[in-house]
């Protein structure tokens, strides 16, 4: 498949000749499109297992006050859909918006929510919208952004269990790796420009 990045991992021996250009895909019995496979193992001669991750597209909601436009949020959806992500954007001003974004949200059932968070007067608008989240059941990784995030940063993962992580300065990058390790199950950690919890610390 065009596009498709692949982690290549070897344990208990050394891995000789093996074909690196193969990709196995799953093919539904109603005719639908065809997928990679998640997890592949194939053995070599010398006894070596080589672990095939296919690294899947993330779907992600960012959300963020849209009056006209925001263009933060629109530079950030279109990298990392770049990346190969599907990311849509939701607009939310104030805690009137609460409802509507949430069930947009939920019925959307993004891997990621990134709350673009640029004014301090609505501060708690965003803490309202994380803790609702939750509270009605999101599961996923929620991240924050934007100038407050920037600069207070450690308030909110100090004060805010329910958030993951802060992407801090210039996001592009930063989200698009984010979105990358999700896609890897991996836990998103060592990033440049990210802040994470680890444990009751951050």
């Amino acid at each position: 498949g065009p596009g498709l990045e692949l982690e290549w991992r070897v344990s208990g021996g050394a891995l000789e000749r093996i074909a690196d250009d193969v990709v196995l895909w799953t093919l539904p019995e109603d005719g639908g499109e065809a997928t990679p496979f998640g997890q592949v193992a194939v053995w070599n001669d010398a006894g070596a297992v080589v672990e095939n991750s296919v690294e899947r597209g993330v779907k992600a909601a960012l959300i963020g006050p849209i009056q006209q436009e925001n263009l933060a949020l629109g530079y950030l959806a279109a990298y990392a859909r770049g990346r190969g992500h599907e990311v849509g954007v939701l607009a939310y001003a104030a805690r009137q918006d609460l409802e509507a974004t949430v069930d947009a949200v939920l019925a959307a059932d993004p891997d990621l929510v990134g709350l673009g968070i640029a004014f301090q007067n609505n501060v708690d608008d965003y803490v309202l919208l994380l803790r609702e989240l939750r509270a009605r059941g999101y599961r996923g990784h929620l991240t924050c952004g934007g100038h407050v995030a920037t600069f207070c940063w450690e308030e909110l993962l100090g004060e805010l269990p329910e958030l993951d992580s802060v992407v801090r300065h210039d996001g592009e990058e930063t989200l698009a790796e984010v979105l990358d390790a999700l896609g890897r199950g991996e836990r998103p950690q060592g990033i440049a420009g990210l802040v994470w919890r680890e444990g009751d610390r951050s």
